[in-house]
């Protein structure tokens, strides 16, 4: 009883640092790199700000005045200087890729314990973990298949601010570092946040049923992922991955190795394809 009861503080507790390490790790990181990006390109405080608050809001068509919108202002911003837009887009991918380490050190060492279980588990029972993979890859396609389907049925366009964010930042020239952060870092951080703490501490802490904590992880992690108010019609998208990924967690004895390598296949496919278009 103890035991358990201590995991469940511990994973309410990390639970909270980690989403707030995910929602702001950048600032810890952000002073230094600002810094970097100021003496390697030579530009102003100012002028820097300007530049990353603009390619943040690239594909926002929340206001920016009266006049326009975000990406309006942001095209327009960055039409005036190709160079600062590309060393902007640069240095935004490496702010993504080390924004994640600050997270990934803190759920790495809390939870090592909980990772040499999984890992244990998922050599015992790799045949059964193998086709919980394939299984949910499978049924994220269909899932996204039908939200696609019915999108164009209503006449729903386009990709999410975030998605189409990540598109333009893997065509720079620091797609390398925003490959790996798309592949194998936000994979990583996603599935404990979301699997591993959020339905552990649903199930552990707060003791919903499963059914419960699928559904809240679902949702919370398809939230995080809309970035503007405009983008809210596309999180069925995110539904239609987090929906699959959560059953199968849950049915593979909640093994994070089982979501986590699902989670990267999907951001692999993902890249491939945008790669090849671009």
């Amino acid at each position: 009883m103890t035991i358990t009861k201590n995991k469940a503080v511990k994973y309410l507790v990390l639970l909270i640092v980690s989403l707030l390490l995910m929602l702001f790790g950048s600032v810890l990181i952000t002073p230094f790199a600002l810094m970097i990006f100021k003496s390697v390109g030579g530009y102003g405080n100012e002028t820097i700000t300007e530049a990353v608050n603009a390619l943040q809001n690239y594909f926002s068509t929340d206001k920016y005045n009266d006049a326009m919108t975000w990406a309006e202002y942001a095209q327009t911003f960055f039409e005036a200087d190709p160079v600062l837009f590309n060393n902007t887009k640069t240095f935004y991918c490496a702010l993504q890729f080390f924004s994640y380490i600050p997270l990934l050190i803190v759920i790495i060492f809390f939870l090592r314990e909980e990772f040499a279980e999984d890992f244990i588990d998922f050599k015992k029972n790799i045949k059964k973990n193998l086709i919980y993979i394939g299984l949910g890859i499978v049924a994220m396609y269909v899932c996204s298949y039908i939200v696609a389907i019915i999108y164009e049925i209503i006449g729903v366009t386009g990709d999410s601010a975030n998605e189409s964010l990540i598109n333009l930042l893997l065509d720079s020239s620091g797609a390398a570092l925003m490959i790996v952060a798309v592949v194998i870092l936000a994979p990583i951080s996603e599935e404990v946040i979301f699997r591993k703490l959020l339905m552990g501490t649903c199930e552990k802490t707060f003791h919903f049923p499963p059914t419960v904590a699928i559904i809240v992880s679902a949702l919370v992690f398809s939230f995080i992922h809309v970035t503007d108010l405009a983008s809210l019609k596309f999180i069925f998208q995110y539904i239609a991955l987090a929906l699959p990924i959560c059953i199968v967690y849950h049915y593979s004895n909640n093994n994070i190795y089982v979501t986590m390598i699902m989670h990267f296949i999907n951001n692999l496919i993902s890249v491939i394809v945008t790669m090849a278009t671009l």
